[in-house]
C-alpha cells in the first residue's frame, strides 16, 4: 500500500499489510464494543455529571471542569470513531451481527473535521452566535432616563400582551429585537455555514443538513413531512382563519386585516405558539378551562406531592418508579449562592441515576404537567439503560420530546385531574370541551408548520441554493408560504425586511445550531403515541378525553418501545407501538376533530375567508 494511501487513510488507523486491508487496534468488533461500552459508560458518566454540576451551579471552576471532561469525551470519540470505521472497512458482514454493525456505524457518525482548527473555529462561531443572542441588551429612553431591555426579562413579557392600546409597543419590541441580533450573527453565521459543510463533506455528506436528514434514516424524509403538511393544511388553515378574524375584530383592520397573512408581532416573538392569544380567542368565555391550581393550594399541596403525583401516573401503568436518588439528587428549588437557569430538563447520570432539574418549580396545574413531561424523559433513560451506549437515546431525536408530551396529553385532560382528585366541577359540555381543544391546538397545531420551517430554511443554506444576501428573503417567503405569517408594517425608516437583517438567527436553535426537525416529529409523534396507547386502553374514540391512567395494557405496549432506545431504525421502532413504521397526522386530525368542526361552523356563520 502506498505511503500517500496510507496517509489518507490515517483517519481509519490504517498501516499497511500484506492483503492490502487497514490494520486494526482489535482484531473484531465484539472485542472492541465491549471494550468501548465499558470506557463510554464510565466517561459519559463523568461528563454529564460534570455538566449536571455546571448547569446547577454556574461559576468558573464549574465551567473549567466540564469543559476539561467535554474536551476528553470528544478526544475518545474520535479515537473510537477511527478504530469503528476500521473495523466496518475490513470486517465482513458475516463476522459481524446486525447490533454490531449498528453500533459500529453509530460510533462513525460525525460532521466533525479531522482538522481540529476546524472544529475550533466552528465551536467559537456558535458560542460567540450564543453570547449575542443571550447577552444582547437593548437600550432605550424613558421620560429621559435610560434603561436597558433583555430578551427574558424585558421584550418577552412586552410579545405576551396583545391588546390595542399595547400594538406599538409590540412592534417595537419585534424589531428593535431583530435589529440588533440578527446583523452581528449574520456574520458570524455565514462562515459556520462554510466550516459546518467542510466537516460533513469530509466525513461523505453532501453538506451539513444532509448530515442532520440522514439522522432520520429513511430516504423519503422530506417527502413524508411535506405531506403531513398537506394533510394538516386544511385544520391549519381553519385555525389561521379564525384567529385572523377574532384578532380583526379586537384589534381592528388597520391592525389586522380580514384577508391576508397574519402580522407576526402578534403572535409572540417567533410565531411559533399562540397560546398568549387565547384571552382573545376563547369560543365560550362564560366556559372555563379547567386550572387545578386553586384546588392543590387548597388541599396545601407542597412540591414532593406534585412529584409524586406524577411518578404515580407511570407507576399506574406498571413502568418504573423513580430512584430514591431522583428525589436527593434532583434540583427543585434554587440554592443560595448558586445560580442556574429555570428552564426545567431530564439528565441521565449514568447507571440508573437519573435527576430533573427544576430550580424554578412551584406547585401548579402547569407544573404537574411539566414534571410528568420532563419524569416521561426519566422513564425512557430507565427503560433503555441496560442497552449498549450507542443505543441508550431516543429512537430518533423526535422520539425523546414525543414521550414527555404523549404522557402530558393524559395528565392535562379533565377526566386525570377528576380522577386523582384535583377536579369536581367540570361539567364536560360542547363549549368546555372547544375551549379546551383550541387552548391545545395554539400551542400544537400552530407550531407545526414553525417547526418544519426553521430547518427546511437552513437545509436550503447548507446546500447552497439560498446565500447571504437572501437570506432574510427566503425566510420570509417560508414563513408566508405554511404559516400565513407576515412581518408588521414597514417602518418609516427602512422599506421593508431589509437583506442586511437576519431574521431567521434571532431565534435561539439556529443562533445555537440546534437542529429543529426534533421538535415537528414529537408534535406528529406525540399524537400516534397517544392514539395507539389510548386503543390499548380501550379507548377508540374522543381521544382528547383519553388518559391512560391506570391502564398496564397501554403501560406494557410503551414500556416495549422505549426499552428498545435506538437499537433499531426509528420506524421499526415506531411499529412496536402503533402497527406502523411511517409517520401519520390522522391522529392529531382526530383529536382536534370536534374543534375543527366548529371551526366549520363558525366561519359558515361569519363568513370570513381561507387562506393568505
Amino acid at each position: 500500500m502506498s505511503s500517500l494511501l496510507c496517509g489518507i487513510l490515517l483517519l481509519f488507523a490504517c498501516h499497511g499489510n500484506a492483503n492490502g486491508a487497514p490494520k486494526c487496534k482489535y482484531s473484531d468488533a465484539s472485542d472492541f464494543l465491549e471494550n468501548y461500552n465499558k470506557e463510554a459508560n464510565s466517561l459519559q458518566k463523568k461528563d454529564t455529571l460534570a455538566s449536571w454540576n455546571y448547569e446547577t451551579n454556574m461559576n468558573t471552576a464549574n465551567k473549567i471542569k466540564q469543559s476539561k471532561l467535554s474536551a476528553k469525551t470528544s478526544s475518545f470519540a474520535t479515537k473510537s470513531r477511527n478504530e469503528a470505521k476500521c473495523l466496518l472497512d475490513s470486517t465482513s458482514d458475516e463476522d459481524m451481527t446486525d447490533s454490531q454493525k449498528r453500533q459500529l456505524k453509530l460510533i462513525t457518525r460525525t460532521a466533525s473535521s479531522s482538522d481540529s482548527e476546524v472544529n475550533k473555529k466552528m465551536s467559537k462561531l456558535v458560542s460567540k452566535m450564543t453570547a449575542i443572542y443571550s447577552e444582547t441588551k437593548i437600550k432605550k429612553k424613558i421620560d429621559k432616563d435610560p434603561y436597558e431591555f433583555k430578551l427574558n426579562s424585558h421584550l418577552l413579557p412586552i410579545m405576551s400582551t396583545v391588546e390595542p392600546k399595547n400594538i406599538g409597543n409590540l412592534k417595537w419590541a419585534w424589531n428593535v429585537w431583530r435589529n440588533a441580533v440578527g446583523p452581528p450573527i449574520k456574520k458570524l453565521y455565514t462562515k459556520f455555514v462554510d466550516l459546518a459543510n467542510q466537516g460533513a463533506v469530509e466525513n461523505g455528506f453532501a453538506d451539513y443538513g444532509d448530515y442532520w436528514r440522514q439522522e432520520y434514516e429513511v430516504n423519503d424524509l422530506e417527502k413524508q413531512i411535506e405531506s403531513i403538511l398537506e394533510e394538516m393544511n386544511p385544520l391549519y388553515k381553519k385555525l389561521h382563519a379564525y384567529t385572523r378574524y377574532k384578532l380583526n375584530r379586537k384589534l381592528s383592520e388597520d391592525v389586522v386585516k380580514a384577508t391576508g397573512p397574519l402580522p407576526a408581532h402578534l403572535l409572540n416573538m417567533w410565531a411559533q405558539n399562540w397560546g398568549h392569544l387565547y384571552s382573545i380567542l376563547e369560543p365560550f368565555p362564560e366556559e372555563t378551562v379547567p386550572d387545578v391550581t386553586n384546588t392543590m393550594k387548597k388541599k396545601k399541596w407542597k412540591k414532593k406531592d406534585v412529584l409524586k403525583k406524577a411518578e404515580e401516573f407511570f407507576v399506574s401503568i406498571g413502568l418504573e418508579s423513580m430512584p430514591d436518588t431522583f428525589y436527593t439528587k434532583s434540583l427543585f428549588k434554587k440554592e443560595d449562592g448558586k445560580k442556574s437557569v429555570c428552564h426545567p430538563s431530564a439528565w441521565d447520570i449514568g447507571d440508573g441515576d437519573v435527576r430533573l432539574k427544576m430550580p424554578c418549580m412551584g406547585v401548579s396545574q402547569q407544573d404537574l404537567i411539566t414534571v410528568s413531561h420532563e419524569m416521561g424523559h426519566a422513564e425512557y433513560y430507565l427503560l433503555y439503560q441496560d442497552q449498549p451506549v450507542e443505543f441508550r437515546t431516543g429512537a430518533n431525536p423526535g422520539f425523546h420530546e414525543a414521550v414527555g408530551d404523549t404522557i402530558a396529553l393524559s395528565v392535562m385532560t379533565p377526566e386525570h385531574l377528576k380522577e386523582i382528585g384535583l377536579l369536581s366541577d367540570y361539567s364536560d359540555n360542547a363549549e368546555e370541551e372547544i375551549n379546551f381543544l383550541l387552548k391545545q391546538a395554539l400551542q400544537k397545531v400552530a407550531f407545526i408548520p414553525f417547526s418544519y420551517i426553521i430547518d427546511k430554511w437552513r437545509w436550503s443554506v447548507f446546500k447552497g441554493d439560498t446565500g447571504p444576501d437572501d437570506y432574510n428573503k427566503y425566510w420570509w417567503k417560508l414563513r408566508k408560504q405554511y404559516q400565513g405569517v407576515a412581518p408588521p408594517e414597514k417602518l418609516k425608516r427602512r422599506k421593508g425586511r431589509s437583506k442586511e437583517l437576519f431574521d431567521a438567527g434571532t431565534f435561539f436553535h439556529v443562533a445555537h445550531n440546534t437542529e429543529y426537525l426534533r421538535y415537528f416529529l414529537s408534535h406528529v409523534l406525540q399524537f400516534q403515541f397517544h392514539k395507539a396507547l389510548c386503543d390499548e386502553a380501550g379507548v377508540s374514540e374522543d381521544y382528547h378525553k383519553c388518559s391512560i391512567y391506570k391502564s398496564k395494557k397501554a403501560g406494557e405496549k410503551l414500556k416495549e418501545m422505549l426499552s428498545l432506545g435506538k437499537s433499531l431504525p426509528w420506524p421499526d421502532v415506531l411499529k412496536v407501538l402503533t402497527g406502523s413504521k411511517t409517520l401519520s397526522s390522522k391522529p392529531i386530525i382526530a383529536y382536534f376533530k370536534p374543534l375543527e368542526d366548529w371551526l366549520d361552523e363558525h366561519r359558515r356563520l361569519n363568513r370570513y375567508e381561507l387562506g393568505w
